[in-house]
């Protein structure tokens, strides 16, 4: 009696705990006996299908919820494949249920055999697969119509496209590309690529697409084809693999062309063009030679030697003769003066100096300077703003305010010429202004002033050549700016120019100081140089050696000299110990990499086959040592005022 209690109790705990099994799964879990009635459904079972479990257990499964469980392809499982299987599983059912609407579900059924004297029972469990059916249904779409576009874009695309696979066998080749080349497809389907490539150029090209199966996902290369009839094309190539569904494996590549045969050719046109244009500035420079030169010298002859006519036979000339003089005289002189404004017209590009960091208020100035005596004779008054620091060539910087300031005294009437040098701060430039009171130029003539030779007056009302404006504009807009005018508020004109900031450096990256090497083995000449040369207005390194050999192996980078600068100017004594200042002089000029440096002689020596030796060995200057300190220290800073601020020295 007492194991049947623990045996009934056993029992409804493992059933307990099979319920609880039960109920815990997610998916809808409903079992069956022999005849098909519902014996047990889990929660998921009635939450999923709206059903209560009064009218499910102990109902037959076809007539669950007003029969909606009649399913054809539910009996052929129960009845008929189930009797023959003790498990089925993946069994794809799809239902239009009234109450969830239409379902697609997989049915996993299992038979399983109960204790001795117990029926089996059939487990069931239901998984509703209907929102998977329908992503796949929406990917195989997309993918169709992918397909589809991808045919599309291949057989309909305005460019050329070809695919090839890991052989480099072509697979497909759309008309663009049948257009371009005159092969059709099927003259090059199932063929190696190499039919499309010059036969010097194949293996390069071969090679290039082979590295396109490691896994490349895309690229632009540029190279070219051979079409049927021979013609070489240049295409530039957008490619990419194709890749299984891992996206790692590559089975293929696809390749998109753009035909860029005619801007290649553009561009070595371009190349030739500049290349003309090069050949034509150095002959625009030849004849900037001629005519700084050879122009001028016939030019300058037929002004003197009528001149001299004039002078002798004047009182035997009649007016008309001495008009006639004048005339070839003026003629001539003004011939001389429009090819020197040509030849500075033409050297703003060619001639012009690195932009420095400057301060514009002194290039102001040095014009001013420049126009001081036009200036005090017209009583101009000319004021200005503070200007700001600027990158600029100061010599065209002068000559752009000088011409705009002797254009407004040039062109003033009746009053004293007032004239304004303003300034305004844009993003990426300053915004110059010139504003005077002269007599105005109409807006409309704008385009004319700034061509070079156009004159808006006579030569007997306002002389000149009329290129100063031209220059102005050429130099501005080296300087990456632009000038133009307006009118002024009451009268004259406003002109304008911008200078383009460019980058701001500090004054001491910008100006490098000179590199002065003294050769001298008198220690107490060392140090007054040394003096002289602190005091000098020039920024100036000064370095010493002691003797000959020393100062050869400092110019040639030698031993402890190795990190040595080259030097701009050599000062070089003569009587050195070890070896002397001549033959070290000699060394110098015969080397290709040093003759270059000039070499001021400074000694004591005042021999005349001392300065006669030294000049035949190409030395620059020769100066005898004064006895005088201050004297000493005057030669050393006017040896280096000389090389550094007059003279224009070989560049490093």
């Amino acid at each position: 009696m007492s194991a049947a209690i623990i045996d009934r109790k056993s029992e409804e705990e493992l059933s307990e705990f099979a319920e609880d099994i039960i109920n815990t799964v997610r998916e809808p879990l409903i079992i069956l006996d022999q005849n098909l009635r519902v014996v047990k459904a889990s929660r998921s079972f009635y939450e999923f299908f709206k059903v209560n479990p009064e009218d499910t257990i102990g109902t037959l499964i076809y007539d669950l919820g007003n029969k909606q469980w009649n399913i054809p392809k539910l009996k052929e499982l129960l009845e008929t494949i189930l009797p023959e299987k003790t498990t089925f599983d993946n069994y794809e059912v799809e239902h239009d249920f009234s109450t969830i609407g239409k379902r697609i579900m997989l049915l996993n059924s299992r038979q399983i055999e109960r204790a001795f004297g117990k029926e089996r029972i059939i487990l069931l469990a239901i998984e509703d697969i209907t929102e998977r059916r329908l992503k796949e249904k929406t990917l195989h779409e997309t993918s169709r119509i992918a397909r589809e576009y991808l045919d599309n874009l291949v057989n309909y695309g305005n460019t050329p496209i070809i695919l090839w696979d890991t052989d480099l066998n072509i697979t497909d080749f759309n008309p663009a590309f049948e257009n371009l080349t005159g092969f059709s497809s099927d003259e090059v389907i199932h063929k190696n690529i190499e039919i499309l490539f010059p036969p010097e150029e194949k293996e390069a090209t071969l090679n290039s697409l082979k590295e396109l199966n490691s896994g490349i996902k895309g690229k632009t290369t540029e190279f070219n084809i051979r079409g049927k009839n021979g013609t070489i094309m240049t295409l530039l190539w957008n490619s990419s693999n194709i890749f299984l569904d891992d996206g790692i494996t590559v089975v293929g590549n696809m390749a998109q062309g753009i035909d860029i045969t005619t801007r290649i050719k553009a561009e070595e046109d371009m190349k030739t063009a500049m290349r003309n244009l090069e050949a034509s500035n150095k002959e625009l420079e030849q004849f900037a030679y001629i005519a700084s030169h050879d122009l001028q010298e016939p030019l300058r002859m037929v002004a003197s030697y009528t001149q001299l006519l004039e002078r002798r036979y004047k009182d035997k000339l009649d007016q008309d003769a001495l008009d006639f003089i004048n005339f070839a005289v003026d003629g001539a002189n003004r011939m001389q003066r429009l090819i020197n404004d040509l030849l500075d017209y033409s050297r703003v590009t060619t001639k012009g100096k690195e932009p420095q960091l400057l301060d514009s208020n002194y290039i102001l100035g040095q014009a001013l300077a420049n126009l001081h005596q036009v200036i005090m004779d017209s009583s101009a008054i000319v004021t200005k703003d503070e200007l700001p620091q600027i990158m600029a060539d100061e010599g065209q910087l002068v000559r752009v305010f000088q011409n705009l300031i002797a254009n407004s005294i040039k062109f003033t009437k009746n009053v004293i010429p007032r004239i304004h040098i303003g300034v305004k701060e844009q993003v990426d430039s300053w915004q110059f202004s010139v504003t005077d009171n002269g007599i105005g130029i109409n807006k409309e003539f704008e385009g004319k002033i700034f061509v070079i030779f156009q004159r808006l007056h006579t030569r007997d009302e306002y002389p000149g050549t009329g290129i100063g404006l031209a220059i102005c504009k050429r130099i501005v807009e080296r300087h990456g700016g632009k000038i133009w005018i307006e009118p002024a508020l009451e009268q004259g004109t406003i002109f304008y120019f911008t200078i383009a900031k460019g980058t701001v450096i500090k004054m001491e990256q910008l100006i490098r100081p000179v590199e002065i090497l003294l050769v001298e083995d008198n220690p107490g000449d060392v140090r007054l140089a040394q003096e002289a040369l602190r005091e000098s207005k020039v920024n100036n390194i000064m370095n010493s050696v002691l003797d000959g050999v020393e100062a050869l192996e400092y110019l040639n980078k030698r031993g402890k000299y190795s990190e040595a600068t080259r030097p701009d100017l050599i000062i070089l004594d003569l009587n050195l110990p070890k070896k002397d200042g001549r033959e070290v002089l000699e060394e110098i000029k015969m080397d290709v990499n040093l003759k270059t440096i000039p070499v001021v002689i400074l000694t004591t020596s005042k021999r005349e086959e001392d300065i006669l030796k030294t000049y035949q060995l190409h030395a620059n200057c020769f100066i005898t040592k004064p006895m005088d300190i201050n004297q000493f220290i005057k030669v050393v800073q006017s040896i280096q005022d000389f090389w550094f601020t007059i003279v224009k020295l070989p560049p490093v």
